[in-house]
């Protein structure tokens, strides 16, 4: 009795605080208001007011510095009653979008859910329902649960002229079903639903990381009648008109077993759709790896999915049309100029379909796949260095072969790829340099200017997680030496790689690069040196010359190059600047965290330096002193960096004087 009392005066208190602020006089919200959140009466007031009150010049900003593990954690029984009182923890309405901004700055919200009730439709379902000229930045979600009708994702159903940035999910589910999904005798509403937003009209996506997690559509109807809408779901958003997804990743979740191995849980974007009884057409069923469909100059761009891609579509008894599904690596369908541009897509596509001629099966398995656009519906997608990997179709879904073209051009009829786009092999898809020839930025040096993050310059650097022998979002550090011929420079594995993966050159001109993680607090160098017996005789004067030696590790900041220009005096140059690190070959840099400037950053270079010996001898072979021509033994003053100038010479006496074994004449 108590727990209820408090729970019912949770919220009492909510929606009065809620009706004070929307009873505040209106220049109140003149110039822009900050409404702080620190707890879940704070969430709960927040979205209770914003259903009613104009947020333009509102700035909500989360600040959970004093909460546990800096989450907001919903997952508690008290928390359900409320949401269920008052339907859902939801900022905004159709009627009402939200239209101010959220801060997240960073922090988490655990376990938001919302659960659907069979035959209540519940649409435009998400932490916002409805957003129009909103900006969602600096937030995570994880364990989320959306159930939706019609239209949904975890954080918007229908989002307009909204911006999201630097956003993830993890382990989060967005399931959304058609409205009308129990009879629909004339037609089908459709759905609309993504992990991020459910639809999107002129908005901007960027930074947005899912990480494991499911949209999924299961739903049954028992009658069906004229066909309807489309289902389309996508990893990132299940419809994207006018919009650009931009650096944004749908990645497996990570998984680290008790023997230290590590595994992979898949994202899935699953759509399945069942007809007991369908007559005249049928329903066509979209998945995508980023999107279900984009259309109106919609543009994706420095984005790559992972995402289990699949649908299954049946009609068990039918006088017409069956159902369809399509199922694509980047988006199921585009129409009307949509662009895709540095992308990849390396996952699972597959499809079931059963369709019955009144009463006789048609079963077909993994029909209507493409690795990047299934249907170019105006054969007007323009696609440049856009690629997939075959091979983990196949390796994911063993024992199955599937043809899969690049797209499928539905106004002509055909399949197609470009000299720019297609699938690659996987020693392609593992070559960092083959990469960078497609115009992707591994060395961070590159501003991209479009309309994400208020048309503001921006750099999208890639790195190669060699485990899975893909490209992917992040930061990196180098590594080379700075004398050819010297040795080699070694970076080791780290967290984001769960095979041993280190990466070497033993070219001072192309750099070893390694990825690395926020929580990599060590990276390990190690550098070889050239032995003397593996150095050409012709490059020895003698048995004195000790060939080359190691001098420490350097570290130069801001190198936003992986490859420079055959000039020696740029290595020579390299750690002018620098500072060094360690004076042996084999070391660890390390982090007290990430961002700590004491041990590595991203673009720092680490250089292995190294000197070589060189000896001045006269006519007799001995070693003299180039200053004074006098002989004397190899020594400490023998030794150059690449590059530095040798002194001038002066002539050996021994070999100039009278009567000497060599004459003046």
């Amino acid at each position: 009795m108590k727990r209820m009392r408090n729970v019912i005066i949770s919220v009492c208190a909510a929606w009065l605080l809620a009706a004070l602020m929307v009873c505040s006089p209106a220049s109140a919200y003149a110039a822009e208001q900050q409404i702080t959140i620190t707890s879940f009466s704070d969430l709960l007031t927040a979205c209770l007011s914003s259903r009613t009150m104009d947020t333009s010049n509102v700035h909500y900003v989360l600040d959970l510095k004093d909460a546990k593990d800096k989450t907001l954690d919903l997952t508690s029984d008290q928390v359900d009653s409320i949401v269920k009182q008052i339907g859902s923890l939801t900022f905004g309405t159709k009627d009402n979008p939200f239209k101010g901004t959220f801060d997240g700055q960073g922090y988490t919200i655990k376990g938001l859910n919302y659960q659907r009730q069979l035959f209540v439709p519940a649409p435009d379902t998400g932490l916002f329902a409805w957003t129009d000229g909103a900006t969602i930045k600096n937030i995570n979600f994880e364990d989320a649960y959306i159930g939706a009708d019609y239209r949904g994702g975890v954080i918007v159903g229908y989002a307009k002229n909204s911006h999201f940035e630097h956003i993830k999910l993890t382990n989060c589910t967005s399931s959304v079903t058609p409205a009308n999904n129990a009879i629909s005798l004339v037609t089908n509403a459709g759905l609309a639903g993504g992990m991020v937003a459910g639809e999107a009209e002129a908005c901007t996506f960027y930074d947005i990381e899912v990480e494991g997690g499911s949209v999924i559509n299961n739903s049954t109807v028992g009658v069906s009648g004229l066909g309807g809408e489309g289902l389309y779901l996508g990893a990132i958003a299940g419809t994207a008109q006018n919009s650009t997804i931009e650096y944004c990743r749908v990645v497996p979740l990570r998984c680290v077993g008790e023997d230290g191995k590590i595994s992979y849980i898949y994202p899935r974007v699953h759509n399945k759709y069942d007809i007991a009884v369908g007559a005249v057409s049928g329903q066509a069923v979209y998945s995508g790896g980023v999107a279900g469909s984009i259309g109106k100059g919609t543009r994706v761009i420095d984005t790559f999915s992972t995402a289990d891609c699949y649908t299954y579509a049946a009609t068990y008894v039918s006088v017409g049309a069956g159902n369809v599904g399509y199922v694509g690596g980047i988006a199921a369908r585009s129409d009307n100029g949509s662009q895709i541009t540095r992308c990849h897509y390396a996952g699972n596509l597959h499809s079931y379909l059963y369709n019955a001629l009144v009463v006789i099966p048609i079963i077909q398995k993994n029909m209507y796949l493409a690795g990047l656009v299934q249907q170019d519906n105006d054969a007007s997608c323009a696609i440049r260095n856009t690629y997939f990997k075959p091979s983990v179709s196949t390796t994911l879904d063993p024992g199955t072969h599937k043809d899969l073209p690049s797209v499928y051009d539905r106004k002509n009829k055909k399949v197609y790829a470009g000299d720019s786009f297609g699938p690659q092999d996987d020693a392609t898809y593992a070559d960092r340099t083959f990469w960078e020839s497609a115009d992707f930025d591994f060395a961070g040096a590159t501003k991209r200017t479009t309309d994400c993050l208020g048309g503001k310059p921006h750099i999208n650097k890639w790195i190669m997680d060699y485990d899975l022998g893909i490209p992917v979002h992040g930061s990196s550090v180098k590594a080379t030496t700075d004398f050819p011929e010297a040795g080699s420079a070694t970076i080791g594995a780290n967290k984001l790689i769960a095979t041993s993966a280190p990466q070497t050159t033993s070219d001072p001109y192309n750099f070893a690069v390694q990825g690395y993680v926020a929580d990599d607090y060590d990276i390990d160098l190690a550098a070889t040196t050239t032995a003397r017996k593996d150095i050409p005789n012709a490059q020895l004067s003698d048995d004195a010359n000790q060939g080359f030696a190691f001098r420490g590790w350097y570290r130069v900041h801001n190198v936003a190059e992986n490859h420079i220009d055959k000039d020696p005096a740029l290595l020579s140059g390299l750690i002018k600047d620098g500072e060094k690190v360690s004076d042996t070959a084999k070391t660890t840099v390390e982090n007290n965290g990430p961002g700590d400037q004491s041990g590595f950053k991203d673009n720092d270079l680490f250089v292995a330096h190294s000197q070589a010996m060189v000896l001045f001898h006269d006519v007799h072979g001995n070693v003299v002193d180039p200053k004074t021509g006098a002989a004397r033994k190899a020594g400490d003053d023998d030794w150059y960096n690449c590059a530095a100038p040798l002194p001038k010479a002066v002539e050996p006496k021994a070999d100039r004087a009278p009567g000497g074994p060599v004459s003046d004449t």
